[in-house]
């Protein structure tokens, strides 16, 4: 899933979501997720939503638009929702990175109100450090993240990037630039705790 966030008047945000059509698999598992998460979105005091989609026997697009005047049920029970996988990874990670703990992270806010959420944060008494995750579907927004640490607008932001990139030919310019190796590591599936140990270290 892909998406943009950027800061509103009022103090809110806009997310641009791409996606599940957009990805290059597993689109029912990406399309649920989505839908469980329109619950937490109608806890707000004021939201709206608004899904442009093509149905499988349609020619034209239909558009349909919620917001807080329908009234539906809202539901936070997603927002505690960890993936099983993540949770084991998590419960290993003081073992395998001693003096490091995970930490829920924090909203990155960007001058022009652009917004980075980060996957993971990680602290050791010291400093914190985000951690966002970039996979094959991720193309685009992995190059304008570059550009932005090239920029200097990400002091505190390491970036893992899947290996599934590398077998797009348009993305090996990016897996080759010097800032993977220096503020980034490659992973697989999920990050292993020597990549990211490396990570940390520089």
């Amino acid at each position: 899933m892909c998406a943009e966030v950027a800061s509103a008047d009022g103090g809110g945000l806009y997310l641009t979501v791409s996606g599940p059509a957009a990805v290059l698999d597993q689109r029912s598992a990406y399309g649920m997720q989505l839908a469980l998460w329109l619950p937490a979105l109608a806890c707000a005091t004021q939201w709206s939503a608004q899904v442009q989609v093509v149905p499988p026997r349609g020619v034209h697009a239909a558009r349909m638009e919620l917001d807080q005047s329908l009234g539906l049920p809202g539901d936070l029970a997603l927002l505690d929702w960890v993936p099983p996988e993540l949770a084991a990874w998590l419960e290993q990670l003081p073992a395998k990175l001693p003096g490091w703990t995970a930490v829920d992270p924090e909203p990155i806010v960007l001058p022009g109100g652009q917004v980075v959420l980060p996957d993971l944060a990680l602290a050791d008494g010291q400093r914190t450090v985000a951690v966002e995750l970039f996979h094959r579907w991720h193309l685009v927004q992995l190059r304008t993240r570059l550009d932005q640490l090239r920029a200097g607008l990400l002091p505190g932001l390491i970036i893992g990037v899947d290996r599934g990139l590398s077998r797009l030919a348009e993305a090996r310019p990016l897996l080759d630039d010097p800032l993977i190796a220096t503020r980034g590591f490659q992973f697989s599936d999920l990050p292993s705790a020597r990549a990211l140990a490396e990570a940390l270290a520089r």
